[in-house]
């Protein structure tokens, strides 16, 4: 999921040139556009600049919500292959539940929660972005041979050992936790359990 949905840094820009072009968007200078959401992300991963985009972001989503599905990747593209401080994390998060809805959900929903599933946010945040993830997948179930499919390309493609393709099925397959394995229940039925 997080090499899928990346946007690297190929054109880095001072911190300062990228709050100035921030600024101009916020106060209404320069439109937001996909095409404004992809030179910052290829600029930059600052901080500030980041939190600022999510605000301007979030606030252009209010005034336009169907712009939701065009704008996700760049969300996305926030949690994958970079790090922030936990306050951008929080805002990605609350910004991802806002504008989610289950109705319009597709399957980059799932994997967008399912990456808000590990990042670290505030323990009622965390149980918000949870339940959201459990009802995406309710609704959106992972096909498993989707996953083996993708496995077995990093193993022939990309010629990764078992280490990458264990941590890909491990991020991409949900938690089993309501049913149990058959031999865990057929060991409690033998014990009398």
């Amino acid at each position: 999921m997080k090499d899928k949905y990346a946007i690297d840094i190929t054109t880095p820009k001072n911190p300062i040139k990228c709050h100035n072009l921030l600024s101009s968007v916020k106060k209404g200078k320069v439109e937001s556009t996909t095409e404004f959401a992809i030179m910052l992300l290829h600029a930059t991963n600052n901080r500030k600049n980041i939190a600022v985009f999510i605000e301007v972001l979030d606030k252009h989503l209010e005034a336009t919500p169907s712009a939701y599905e065009t704008y996700r990747p760049y969300l996305i593209a926030l949690i994958c292959k970079r790090e922030h401080p936990d306050y951008v994390y929080e805002s990605i998060a609350k910004t991802a539940l806002k504008h989610t809805t289950l109705k319009n959900a597709d399957k980059i929903d799932r994997d967008f929660f399912t990456a808000l599933t590990k990042i670290n946010t505030p323990e009622e945040l965390k149980k918000e972005v949870q339940s959201m993830h459990e009802k995406l997948l309710e609704k959106l179930p992972i096909d498993v041979q989707d996953v083996v499919e993708e496995a077995s390309r990093i193993i022939i493609k990309e010629q990764q050992g078992a280490p990458a393709v264990a941590t890909y099925i491990i991020e991409n397959l949900p938690e089993q936790r309501k049913k149990k394995s058959l031999f865990r229940r057929k060991g409690h039925k033998k014990m009398g359990r």
